[in-house]
């Protein structure tokens, strides 16, 4: 058995309380306890020194949600967005070694805190954003290559279990975000759904799909195979959906020519 070393009390101490000084709002003193951790160097007081890190701390972390969030920033505008993105990180403060996840609970926080008039289109913005970032570190499998599946699955290959990338994402919004641009008015709603993916050289597409396709193309995301996906069909056409049989030949088309779908298990 191998036994982790146990770091020394006084060192977790010394990090709670740094981590706890630093990650503060600028309007909360820290420094009572400062003289006790921090000694002063040649030029600076001990409190001068931990200021240094908490100026740094806070527009560091703004500026990767506003990376992460430029259309929510575009639209709020500076002070707005930094209003509530400081009552997010108090909230939600950092607890990674990298800022990567430092904005993945914004959408929760929206949800429960934001009651403006303008309330579905502002959890419509950032959902767009979150995908288009997360899709930056979401992992993916080998992409489904009909030439590659065993005999046995050319046989049967409508019965064979598929599943969405995880680098494909399904977004169905109430707004047409896309088409939105900075500085305009909420437009009017227009439900809208979409894929967003990786292209092969690593950039985010949006491939915009009907209702009835993105209906198709959840199956996929627990694991569907293409006869359940026709299963699908005739209740959608109850609902009042056409849907042709090129229609579907197409939507799976586009999924092996996008890379949506990971290859089976032989």
């Amino acid at each position: 058995m191998i036994l982790e070393p146990k770091p020394p009390e006084a060192l977790l101490t010394i990090q709670s309380w740094m981590a706890d000084a630093v990650s503060s709002l600028p309007e909360e003193d820290k420094h009572a306890q400062c003289s006790t951790f921090l000694l002063p160097s040649r030029h600076l007081s001990a409190d001068e020194r931990l200021d240094i890190y908490i100026g740094d701390f806070w527009p560091r972390c703004l500026e990767s949600l506003q990376e992460d969030y430029p259309r929510l920033y575009a639209y709020f505008g500076d002070d707005l967005f930094e209003s509530w993105m400081e009552r997010y990180l108090t909230a939600y403060p950092s607890t990674h070694y990298t800022l990567f996840f430092l904005g993945q609970n914004v959408a929760s926080f929206f949800m429960h805190h934001y009651d403006e008039a303008d309330r579905l289109f502002v959890l419509d913005l950032i959902a767009v954003d979150w995908a288009e970032a997360s899709l930056y570190f979401l992992g993916e499998e080998p992409a489904l290559n009909p030439q590659q599946l065993s005999s046995q699955q050319q046989q049967n290959f409508t019965e064979v279990t598929l599943f969405l990338q995880p680098s494909a994402l399904l977004l169905a919004t109430s707004y047409p975000i896309l088409d939105w641009e900075a500085g305009s008015d909420v437009p009017e709603p227009a439900p809208t759904y979409m894929v967003m993916y990786r292209d092969s050289d690593f950039d985010v597409q949006q491939e915009p799909v009907t209702y009835a396709e993105y209906r198709l193309l959840q199956g996929f995301k627990m694991g569907q195979s293409l006869s359940g996906m026709l299963d699908i069909v005739p209740v959608l056409e109850s609902e009042g959906y056409d849907i042709s049989a090129e229609c579907v030949q197409q939507l799976c088309a586009t999924c092996v020519e996008k890379k949506w779908l990971i290859h089976p298990n032989s």
